[in-house]
């Protein structure tokens, strides 16, 4: 019997999405770390400055952008998504704007 590999992803690459995806990395929970957001080039960006950031580390989990398309197999996503906040905004305001964006996920 094989081992068996732990996948994950996120989706929402911002400041929360992020922070997650670094904790997972350094504590070694996942062995295959998927980070999907809307800016490409950012998100590709993370995925790179956490897989150098382990380079030391011993730890050899994998992490690389990804699509919608590379969730088939996860055990588990995490939705770290939510509409930029403006001054004056309310609660509902951002609930609004999170519910737009994971109507669009």
């Amino acid at each position: 019997m094989g081992m068996v590999r732990k996948k994950a992803g996120i989706i929402g690459v911002g400041k929360v999405g992020a922070t997650l995806a670094f904790y997972l990395a350094v504590e070694h929970i996942c062995d295959d770390l998927i980070l999907i957001g809307r800016n490409a080039e950012k998100t590709e960006a993370e995925a790179l400055d956490l897989q150098h950031s382990l380079g030391y580390s011993g730890n050899n989990i994998s992490i690389r952008s990804g699509n919608y398309a590379d969730c088939g197999d996860l055990d588990v996503i995490v939705l770290a998504v939510a509409a930029p906040y403006h001054t004056g905004m309310t609660r509902l305001d951002m609930a609004g704007g999170a519910v737009s964006i994971v109507s669009e996920i």
